[in-house]
């Protein structure tokens, strides 16, 4: 590098997606893996996906129940990653809504360069039936997006 030249990190910010399962391990693992490398900081999200509740449910106090028991996984879920990053400049944040906008608009609001998201590999009837977060995130994203499979 030539004196005065300043060398600029290809990413970042990197946005890790969490749903705490060990489908998405493989993502989380890639993901710190590049942030180390690109020597990024790092935030993990996890959404806590408000289509599964009904409205029913939202206000019953069963409700209210479900959606603490689903947050304490969600705040579990990014504070695993946090412990494993170790050394990389880690911010967690568990927020509700509709994951793959969630995420997409978390990436616009906090100048993400990258987004780092896991997939189970499922295709046909499945795929159909469920709708994919990580494909949403693909075709609503304004970064570039890095889709990790999972092999479970």
């Amino acid at each position: 590098m030539v004196q005065g030249e300043m060398m600029t990190k290809i990413f970042d910010k990197i946005l890790i997606a969490t749903d705490g399962s060990d489908n998405s391990k493989a993502a989380v693992e890639k993901g710190l893996m590049i942030a180390r490398q690109c020597e990024s900081a790092v935030y993990v999200v996890y959404v806590i996906d408000m289509s599964t509740f009904s409205a029913a449910s939202i206000v019953t106090p069963a409700g209210g129940d479900i959606f603490h028991l689903m947050e304490n996984g969600g705040k579990k879920a990014v504070e695993h990653v946090k412990k494993i990053a170790n050394d990389l400049n880690v911010k967690t944040f568990v927020i509700s809504g509709k994951p793959a906008h969630e995420i997409t608009e978390f990436a616009v609001k906090n100048k993400i360069d990258l987004i780092v998201i896991g997939t189970h590999g499922t295709g046909g009837i499945e795929r159909m039936l469920l709708g994919s977060v990580a494909d949403k995130v693909i075709r609503t994203a304004n970064q570039p997006v890095l889709v990790v499979r999972s092999w479970l």
